[in-house]
């Protein structure tokens, strides 16, 4: 395994990895800025349906779905979570055929068990960001057995847009980690990726 880095090291690191993102992301510095000063600690229940839902409807890719999205928020009434658990069957068909929204009705299904599930976690923590907050093991580990949708990478996103220090493993961070002699190969374990990830952004 490589030498640890020092604090000031991986300071330079965030900083030469910011610069290079300038250059082909503009907006960066705004989109570092939001994840640094989110705090779901404020979010409503329905805030974090709505957040999930972001995460995995994307399956033709961002812009799209950003495109639909006033739709897609008012077809699943701007993500109530009892009146969206609440839908049947019937409600699926009518969701199929709604104007704008993007019709998968394996997702539509999902965001409605999602909400379901969510109603549990209700029922047992009082709100869903006193589970975030007081979840007592791997939180990571059970909103993927919990969540339709979310997998071993989906929930990073889910996780960020909380924001919690997270990054999705792919194979370009792995890439850049391991020019940056971060990691001994780009085959590495995944908590590895995201011990440093996390570190890095505590430095900097």
């Amino acid at each position: 395994m490589p030498k640890t880095k020092s604090r000031k090291s991986l300071e330079e690191i965030y900083t030469g990895i910011v610069e290079s993102l300038k250059t082909t992301t503009p907006k960066i510095m705004k989109d570092i800025k939001y994840y640094r000063t989110v705090d779901y600690h404020d979010w409503k229940d329905n805030d974090f349906l709505e957040t999930m839902t972001s995460v995995i409807f994307p399956i033709l890719g961002w812009d799209i779905v950003k495109s639909k999205w006033k739709a897609i928020k008012e077809a699943f009434l701007n993500f109530d979570v009892d009146k969206v658990a609440s839908y049947t069957e019937k409600d699926v068909k009518r969701l199929l055929k709604t104007p704008n929204i993007i019709p998968n009705k394996a997702k539509i299904r999902g965001i409605i068990q999602n909400a379901k599930q969510v109603q549990e976690i209700i029922r047992e923590y009082g709100s869903f960001s006193n589970y975030v907050c007081f979840y007592p093991y791997d939180l990571k580990q059970d909103l993927v057995e919990r969540f339709y949708g979310l997998g071993e990478k989906t929930v990073l996103d889910f996780m960020k847009e909380m924001g919690f220090p997270v990054i999705k493993d792919d194979k370009h961070i792995r890439k850049v980690f391991y020019r940056l002699g971060l990691v001994d190969s780009e085959d590495v374990e995944q908590e590895e990726i995201l011990s440093i990830a996390k570190e890095i952004a505590e430095a900097a």
